[in-house]
């Protein structure tokens, strides 16, 4: 490449989201208020659990709150990884454990939330949420630092494509080493 610096400059990180309701007595409701819905046969009935349905949802959705995760560069993922090593228990119990699983988890959130979000409030989460919740927000941490390998291709955008008439097909990231037959 003959502008490497200008294409490096151009870098964005990976953003990923991570929606997360810190009400989870209200999924227990809405399933019941669903319930409600699918038995109801009455068309008033029908009406007030649709109207219920629709309230709770209203209040899970008023109840959530989306954290963004950012990537961040080879180096200072390896370096976060270093500052929190595993322990001789965690590596008794893991030969191959890289890292604190106790301590990095909320060090990477942080440091890769986008929203500031600090090591205590990370670890006040990780204390606080349920499992699935925490999960989220992990996982978002995760998939934003180490997921996506390949280039994406949409299978469905080149089939729209084609039957319009367009081209629905990309170059390959490299040559093939030899024509097909």
């Amino acid at each position: 490449m003959d502008d490497i610096d200008g294409w490096l400059d151009d870098y964005q990180p990976r953003t990923v989201p991570a929606a997360v309701c810190n009400r989870n007595d209200l999924f227990d409701e809405h399933t019941a208020a669903q319930a409600a819905l699918s038995a109801a046969s009455d068309p008033s009935d029908i009406q007030a659990a649709a109207e219920l349905v629709a309230e709770l949802e209203a209040k899970i959705e008023a109840a959530t709150r989306t954290f963004t995760f950012r990537s961040v560069s080879t180096l200072e993922w390896a370096d976060l990884i270093a500052k929190h090593p595993p322990t001789d228990e965690q590596l008794r119990s893991d030969p191959l454990a890289d890292h604190n699983a106790e301590t990095f988890p909320p060090a990477a959130v942080a440091a890769t939330s986008a929203d500031g979000l600090t090591v205590p409030q990370a670890e006040t989460m990780r204390r606080k949420l349920r499992h699935a919740e925490w999960l989220k927000v992990w996982g978002a941490v995760l998939s934003a630092n180490l997921g996506v390998l390949e280039t994406p291709k949409s299978l469905l955008a080149g089939v729209v494509l084609r039957r319009n008439g367009g081209s629905g097909t990309t170059s390959a990231p490299e040559a093939s080493p030899a024509a097909s037959s």
